[in-house]
């Protein structure tokens, strides 16, 4: 009897020791994908430091059991380049005692949120953006009925709202100033809100570093060329700026996010042929620059 109240003991021990929200589990699944890819998969639990680790080839399996509740996946391209991170996925979703699962890994993208203003923080100051060209109001209510509201931009005429919107055309600051006006001519309050426009999308322009490149014809570089990717929004600044190598053959590299001037052999290198560079920046509002495309060419 006294043994098996020590099995209890342990057992209710150990229960308390192990959260229930940990899953230990083997797991397998199936990366929607080509052969041959190299994939880096995160695995991690609140208050445990995660873990990560490389494989190749889309079928992953792990025959130890994983003590993590979640991992996510993102794909590695060639010379570290690295994709985006998958969602957060379970991992008892993809327990091997079941079928095998399939995953899709998409690009991710800024996404902005329904709120009328997107707020950015800096030194514990709080600026307010318009999310897209265009503001709404909600009008007051009035128990015999609005019957118009005005408003006016950064202190000029008076203007009367539409039910269709206030479209902004132009980036810049603003202070619009509103009030409604009930049927018996009853006044409210005039109200005011501080914020900018940030509709246009950022500019970047490819620039080559190399001291050799005086010494070569018009149209032709040197092998120990960089290039940089320089940046500009006016307004709320760049998040950050993405590139890929895609060769003449069709092959291409995952997005990486530009941090240092870019070696031309690292294109050479894995397209063996000609090449693009195709890049792209994100303002800090979500306003995504179309990608833009850079052609070499090069004899060997």
């Amino acid at each position: 009897m006294k043994t098996m109240k020590r099995i209890l003991i342990t057992i209710v021990c150990l229960m308390i020791l192990i959260p229930f929200q940990v899953i230990f589990a083997e797991m397998e699944f199936i990366i929607e994908s080509e052969e041959g890819n190299e994939y880096e998969i995160e695995f991690f639990t609140n208050g445990k430091e995660p873990r990560s680790e490389i494989f190749k080839g889309k079928y992953y399996k792990n025959k130890e059991s994983i003590p993590y509740e979640m991992f996510r996946l993102r794909a590695i391209g060639r010379y570290n380049s690295k994709g985006f991170w998958s969602d957060n996925l379970k991992v008892s979703d993809f327990n091997k005692s079941k079928s095998i699962s399939k995953i899709k890994l998409e690009e991710k993208k800024p996404i902005k949120s329904d709120d009328v203003f997107i707020v950015l923080e800096k030194n514990g100051e709080k600026t307010f953006y318009l999310n897209g060209d265009k503001v709404g109001f909600e009008i007051s209510k009035s128990e015999v009925g609005i019957d118009k509201t005005f408003y006016r931009l950064n202190g000029g005429d008076w203007n009367t709202y539409s039910e269709k919107g206030l479209r902004f055309i132009k980036d810049g600051e603003y202070q619009m100033d509103y009030y409604s006006v009930d049927r018996i001519g009853n006044k409210e309050s005039t109200k005011s809100v501080n914020f900018i426009v940030d509709i246009r999308s950022p500019l970047t322009e490819l620039e080559f570093i190399s001291s050799d490149n005086n010494l070569f014809p018009e149209g032709f570089i040197s092998g120990k060329t960089k290039f940089k990717l320089n940046a500009k929004d006016e307004v709320s600044g760049i998040d950050f700026t993405n590139y890929r190598f895609v060769c003449i053959n069709g092959k291409e590299t995952e997005y990486s996010k530009f941090l240092e001037p870019i070696d031309i052999n690292d294109g050479i290198n894995f397209c063996k042929s000609g090449f693009q560079i195709q890049y792209y920046s994100v303002d800090k509002v979500g306003n995504q620059e179309e990608i833009r495309t850079y052609l070499f060419s090069y004899i060997d």
